[in-house]
């Protein structure tokens, strides 16, 4: 009897109305998402957003309490976990006591999977030099592995097991920068190219940008939003998706705005500058020079308001003055719920 159920066809998993309450305020709530096959999802949140609790449900770690899973259209429930046809990578790095690499590389050969990869148009030897493990490696004992050599270990670990669906949590954690890049890329290469899907938890949003083809932003077990990084950062429907996207970060104008009751008001930094002199009455926002921050995405400048202390960013000016005048593009703000958190498109007075 054939098991499966009616859905898209390409999507390789499908979570309908998902719950698993591990207390009032932790787990997954009512979750929803789809994720295609040959797509990349990153799952990014705070501490505590549900997204390590949700790999696992995929993964038949955890129970449903409500809602359905759909692996490649059928009812994971019917599945065991052994045979969902996923592999995981864990935060913590997992091996078998004394197992070497080498023999998962060894058994990988004989089922044939090197070839297959091959065949598709992917060498398997670019896996070990992309990972960094060379076959002096291979033959250790995962126990005298460094912490970077095992986090490595156990993508390669991940990969050959040559599953349809890979979750992986946190994979680039311990490694550093230049690593990081590189495996990201490997990683992204190893799935377009094979056809398998991944869902990924990022500890930075830099990771997501450069992996995933959307991500799925959560907190305390709730999906926010998902989208591609473009449609996110351009396109934010909760404050949550500005705190944790967006860096250098918006400038929260709330301050002086008291009018705009339970709201908090966003501005690009793109539409922040500074006065030298106050051009209206109304320009009554005076800042103090802090210091100049250097960012990957340019230079700026932080001021520190003379009333409240709070800080702003500004774009990095070739004229420096020890003060001046706030000032901001109005068309430009970004209007947000105080309570929720949710965006609201016009501000209530």
């Amino acid at each position: 009897m054939d098991d499966r159920i009616a859905i898209g066809a390409d999507h390789a998993i499908v979570l309908e109305n998902v719950s698993r309450s591990l207390s009032a305020f932790a787990g997954v709530f009512d979750l929803s998402l789809q994720l295609k096959k040959g797509e990349i999802l990153a799952l990014i949140g705070q501490t505590g957003a549900g997204k390590t609790t949700l790999l696992n449900l995929v993964a038949g770690l955890e129970s449903l309490d409500h809602g359905r899973i759909l692996l490649n259209g059928v009812d994971a429930e019917r599945i065991k976990p052994h045979q969902r046809g996923v592999s995981m990578i864990f935060q913590r790095d997992v091996f078998y006591p004394g197992q070497k690499l080498e023999k998962d590389w060894s058994e990988a050969d004989k089922k044939g999977v090197l070839q297959r990869w091959s065949d598709t148009g992917f060498d398997p030897r670019e896996l070990l030099d992309e990972l960094q493990l060379s076959d002096s490696v291979l033959k250790q004992k995962p126990e005298t592995l460094s912490g970077g050599q095992a986090r490595r270990a156990s993508l390669l670990r991940a990969m050959l097991q040559d599953r349809p669906i890979m979750l992986a949590d946190e994979p680039l954690t311990g490694l550093d920068l230049w690593t990081r890049d590189s495996v990201s890329r490997l990683l992204w290469r190893f799935i377009k190219i094979t056809g398998k899907s991944m869902i990924v938890v990022a500890h930075e949003p830099s990771e997501a940008y450069g992996l995933a083809d959307r991500i799925a932003v959560m907190k305390d077990g709730h999906l926010l939003q998902t989208g591609t990084p473009e449609d996110l950062r351009k396109n934010p429907q909760h404050l949550e998706m500005i705190r944790l996207l967006q860096f250098p970060p918006m400038n929260d104008i709330s301050q002086f705005l008291p009018d705009l009751k339970n709201t908090i008001v966003m501005i690009p930094l793109k539409s922040t500058w500074i006065e030298s002199q106050p051009g209206s009455l109304k320009m009554n926002h005076e800042v103090s020079f802090l210091r100049n921050r250097w960012t990957p995405s340019g230079e700026y400048t932080e001021w520190k308001c003379n009333h409240s202390n709070q800080v702003f960013w500004v774009e990095r000016s070739p004229e420096f003055h020890e003060s001046g005048w706030l000032c901001w593009d109005h068309s430009a703000q970004i209007f947000f719920d105080k309570a929720s958190g949710k965006r609201i498109h016009q501000a209530r007075l």
